[in-house]
């Protein structure tokens, strides 16, 4: 198994980068387009792909998942705060 834990350590930056009002497409455009092959190139890998999102980056999975939905296999969102922003999402 191979993991890719992204953390912000509290960072605004990485929340406008999961943010689909913000910058939640160019992320999701590296993830695809450079993340996933760099990893796929470097490394022997299983078929099976899987993005979870907790908290409040259950909000770029989701919009992961609605945007991109054959870019993995299976979504998982963990603990959702779908309140976070009034709903919007």
């Amino acid at each position: 198994m191979i993991v890719i834990g992204i953390s912000d350590k509290g960072s605004a930056k990485q929340l406008a980068n999961t943010d689909p009002k913000k910058n939640a497409d160019q992320f999701i455009q590296f993830i695809s387009r450079e993340l996933k092959p760099l990893i796929n190139k470097k490394y022997r890998v299983a078929e099976l792909e899987l993005l979870v999102g907790h908290s409040k980056f259950r909000i770029f999975t989701t919009h992961y998942w609605m945007t991109q939905p054959n870019d993995f296999d299976i979504f998982s969102t963990i603990d959702p705060s779908y309140w976070y922003n009034d709903y919007k999402l």
